[in-house]
């Protein structure tokens, strides 16, 4: 019986150490670029603003397996974070800045690794 115990709890420990090992999901990245910081946690995006020069961000980014895309605006302010949820999980991103009287400057797209 202690024997049994033993193993179970070794085994349970075992686990324990190899789901902690384990590495971030394809579905959960995080993204710099452009003054702006992207998290992705599956259908869920975040855009933060990390560049104090009094211009916003925004991020456009693709979901349902590329299928559809849509985009997010950050114009709060530096350090302030936008959210937004979709239907399926977020596939990959690109930041784009403001600029004055000109186009949105955007970086590379960014996928889910």
């Amino acid at each position: 019986m202690k024997l049994i115990r033993k193993m179970t709890t070794g085994l349970c420990a075992l686990a324990m150490a190899a789901s902690l090992a384990a590495p971030a999901s394809a579905d959960t990245w995080t993204h710099y670029s452009m003054g702006g910081k992207v998290r992705v946690v599956g259908a869920t995006i975040s855009l933060k603003d990390i560049s104090d020069d009094g211009r916003f961000v925004a991020a456009r980014y693709k979901y349902g397996f590329g299928r559809f895309q849509a985009g997010i605006s950050n114009k709060a302010g530096y350090g302030t974070t936008e959210s937004t949820t979709q239907s399926s999980n977020i596939t990959n991103d690109k930041i784009c800045r403001s600029r004055w009287f000109k186009y949105m400057e955007c970086g590379t797209w960014k996928f889910a690794e």
